[in-house]
């Protein structure tokens, strides 16, 4: 279950880049496969090279349920690095999302999925946008992925932080099990 919860954070994650207090909310809907989704996160966020924030998520499948925080930056040249805590603030997991290359790393498991964001499945989404230090951006996600129905909300952000605020490399120690990002997909009810 926390495998099937933490790739769908990191799916998301390409969609958290913003985060601020919410005023007067303006909602856009939208459906798109989810192979487009660093086209669709880049149109909605035009003009933010970096950032950095805190999320949190919650999930739903049928009537299994939870809810995930963690901490991430971007950077355009870079791409986007994620952690994921536990409810008791230790770290269980990092990815790495560049394109639509991702790199999902279970850190109690040893298990790394590295793979391409080519599903075929419809991501649906409602953002809901919110000032972020002056400009009119996505705050919060409400959406449907396959089986799983999230809200993602984004905190605590700071437009253009300075780069000794970025989260160090993930590093993966020798040893660490390597399987295709299909495989958990797959697993997650999502088409590979």
């Amino acid at each position: 279950m926390l495998r099937r919860v933490l790739v769908l954070v990191l799916l998301l994650s390409l969609l958290f880049p913003l985060s601020c207090s919410l005023r007067r909310p303006r909602l856009e809907e939208t459906c798109f496969p989810l192979s487009d989704l660093s086209r669709e996160v880049s149109r909605r966020y035009k003009g933010v090279q970096v950032m950095r924030g805190l999320y949190s998520l919650k999930l739903k499948r049928d009537r299994e349920g939870g809810l995930l925080r963690g901490e991430f930056y971007f950077d355009v040249s870079r791409g986007l690095r994620a952690r994921f805590y536990s409810p008791f603030a230790s770290r269980i997991a990092e990815a790495r999302v560049k394109g639509s290359e991702v790199e999902l790393y279970f850190l109690q498991e040893g298990v790394l999925y590295r793979g391409g964001l080519q599903g075929e499945d419809v991501l649906c989404l409602r953002f809901v946008y919110g000032e972020v230090e002056g400009r009119r951006l996505p705050v919060r996600l409400i959406g449907r992925l396959g089986p799983w129905d999230f809200e993602l909300r984004l905190k605590a952000l700071d437009l253009d932080p300075p780069p000794s605020t970025a989260l160090p490399p993930m590093r993966v120690p020798p040893g660490v099990i390597i399987l295709p990002l299909r495989d958990l997909l797959e697993v997650l009810g999502l088409r590979a």
